[in-house]
């Protein structure tokens, strides 16, 4: 085993060094992609160091483009945030993370893709109140019910259903029963 000259085996950014080796020589994810450390990082901390120097406060190893190793070209120190907005999982819209346009919007990451396959506007806010109900009926008091729904994470939720939808489904359901639909 071969010992450490430069006295920093406690410093963060060996830490960040020897887990960065480990990753690339034991994750199954980073092997399968072909994830390797670069030559000059391989075998010496110090080429390390000099390169990238102290990690600042909060922040880890990145490699900015994800396809490819570690290499002073391809690294970085970034947050965790500035790491996230980097995953491969990420949808860009013209430039903006679809997560963002969600979030500033206050609708689901889901909304934004129904908003875009309708060729709606992807980031105005949600505060539209439907007057209607799916099939056209007002919603009044005299043809609204509420009711709790049990949701799969679990707990409740309060639904709001359609009286006059709820009859016709009804008496459509009838009408198979009998044999005249």
């Amino acid at each position: 085993m071969t010992r450490t000259t430069h006295g920093m085996h406690k410093h963060p950014a060996y830490k960040r060094w020897i887990y960065m080796k480990a990753r690339c020589n034991t994750d199954p994810r980073y092997i399968a992609k072909g994830i390797t450390v670069c030559d000059r990082w391989l075998h010496s901390f110090e080429n390390f160091y000099a390169d990238m120097g102290d990690p600042p406060p909060r922040h880890t190893l990145d490699r900015k483009d994800g396809t490819k190793g570690y290499s002073p070209d391809n690294c970085r120190w970034a947050t965790y945030k500035e790491q996230n907005r980097n995953l491969a999982s990420n949808v860009w819209i013209d430039g903006e993370l679809k997560g963002d346009i969600a979030r500033r919007a206050g609708v689901s990451r889901t909304a934004v893709d129904y908003r875009r396959r309708q060729g709606l506007p992807l980031d105005e806010p949600n505060i539209v109140e439907r007057n209607t109900c799916k099939a056209g009926h007002e919603w009044t008091e005299a043809n609204t019910y509420w009711t709790e729904v049990k949701r799969k994470q679990g707990g409740t939720r309060l639904a709001k259903y359609c009286r006059a939808c709820r009859a016709q489904h009804q008496a459509d359901l009838r009408a198979r029963r009998s044999g005249n639909l």
